[in-house]
C-alpha cells in the first residue's frame, strides 16, 4: 500500500492559481509510479509519471467559480508491485471565495463602484422626493 498525503485544506480566491504538492511514501519493490490530481470541479485531471526518487506529486490549477460548498481535490498514486497494481489516495478541501474585484494601486474598484452607485441612488431618490427642479 502507498501512504499518500494530499495536503492541508486550502482557501483561495476564484481565478487564482493554486499549487498542489502531495507527498507519498515510496516503498521498495514498487515501480511504474504515476499520479493523478483530480480537482473536483469537472475539469480534466492532471496526470504524470513519477521518476525514481521523487516523492512529491505537483500540479497547478485555477478554480474559476466560487461556491459555498468546498471542492474536494484528490491525489491518487498508482504503481506496480509483485502482487499487482496498487494505489493510495488522499483528499483535501478547497474553499473558493468570490474575487474581490479589481485592485488598482490599493484602490478596490469593486467597493468604490458599489459605494458610487449607492451614493448616486441616494442622490437620485432625494431629488425625486423633493419634486421637480426649477
Amino acid at each position: 500500500m502507498l501512504d499518500v498525503f494530499a495536503g492541508e485544506p486550502i482557501n483561495v480566491e476564484a481565478g487564482d492559481d493554486i499549487g498542489f504538492a502531495g507527498t507519498f511514501t515510496r516503498p521498495s519493490g514498487v515501480g511504474d509510479l504515476t499520479y493523478r490530481w483530480d480537482f473536483g470541479d469537472g475539469s480534466n485531471p492532471v496526470e504524470g509519471v513519477l521518476e525514481e526518487g521523487i516523492t512529491v506529486a505537483e500540479a497547478v490549477h485555477t478554480y474559476i467559480n466560487n461556491r459555498p460548498i468546498p471542492y474536494t481535490g484528490t491525489l491518487v498514486i498508482s504503481g506496480v508491485a509483485d502482487v499487482g497494481e496498487i494505489e493510495g489516495r488522499s483528499s483535501l478541501t478547497v474553499r473558493v471565495r468570490e474575487a474581490e474585484g479589481w485592485v488598482i494601486a490599493d484602490w478596490k474598484v469593486g467597493a468604490s463602484f458599489k459605494n458610487g452607485i449607492q451614493a448616486l441612488s441616494a442622490s437620485t431618490a432625494s431629488k425625486d422626493l423633493s419634486g421637480p427642479s426649477r
